[in-house]
Formats: C-alpha cells, structure tokens, sequence
C-alpha cells in the first residue's frame, strides 16, 4: 500500500501471470462515510454512472484523455491503457462490482510478493453495501 492508500494491483497482475485485476477502488475514510453516507453514495452513483459512459464510448473517452491529459502519453498509449483497463471495470453485476474473493486473491498476492507485511482479510477493507444499492441489474440506477 503507497502513501496515497492505494494497493498495487498491478504488481499482483504480473506475480500472478493473471488479470486479476479489481478495476479503480475508490476508497474513503470510515468515519467520513458513517457521518455522510447519502452524500458518500451519491458520489459513487456518480463515478459509476462515469465510468459506465467510458466504457461505452472509448473514441471519445480516448479524445477526451488526449484532450485533457497533456502530451506526455501517446495517443497509442491511451488505447492501450483504455483497452487493458475496461475488462476490469465490467462485471455481469455492474460496473463497481465488489468480487470479495478476487480481493483475497490479490491481498495475498501482494502478501507473498511483501508488499503487505501480513495476510489481510478482504472482509475487514471492503464495504460491499453501497455499491449494492446502486446497481440493478447489472446497470448504475439512475439518477
């Protein structure tokens, strides 16, 4: 885990030779989410309802990256990274989708590689609740 909060799940995705990947977490401080849960879930809707329009419309996504990322990274280099993450942003439940036992697989990929000091519970870091209330049928419910 960097000093940002975020877990390495690329780092998992070479040790395991797999793409295993869990797609962007969004992560969010515990007692920010009790005290403003409706705020918090009305933020998620939002992101994913984003991120549902990405993957509908990569041409635009793409441009849009180019647009407004700077000339640092090639326009090859945007499809690329488009078409490698989009996979795993999709799931048969919805866009978000929290896969408990993908989580454990890359916890303990990272565990054995040492990036995490000691075996982690996914149960005891994923809050799966939120995003159950906002998808329907495999669908952002909206708005």
């Amino acid at each position: 885990m960097n000093s940002t909060g975020f877990v390495g799940s690329h780092a998992a995705w070479a040790a395991n030779g797999s793409a295993s990947a869990i797609a962007t977490p969004v992560i969010a401080n515990k007692e920010y989410v009790k005290n403003n849960r409706a705020a918090y879930v009305r933020f998620l809707r939002a992101t994913m309802k984003g991120q549902e329009y990405m993957i509908d419309h990569r041409d635009e996504t793409i441009r849009m990256a180019i647009q407004y990322g700077g000339t640092a990274t090639t326009a090859a280099a945007h499809e690329f990274i488009y078409d490698v993450s989009v996979p795993t942003m999709k799931h048969p439940s919805g866009v978000g989708w929290i896969d408990l036992d993908q989580w454990q697989k890359n916890l303990d990929t990272l565990t054995d590689l040492k990036v995490l000091p000691r075996k982690v519970d996914a149960k005891t870091l994923v809050d799966d609740t939120m995003i159950k209330e906002i998808l329907k049928d495999g669908k952002v419910i909206w708005p």
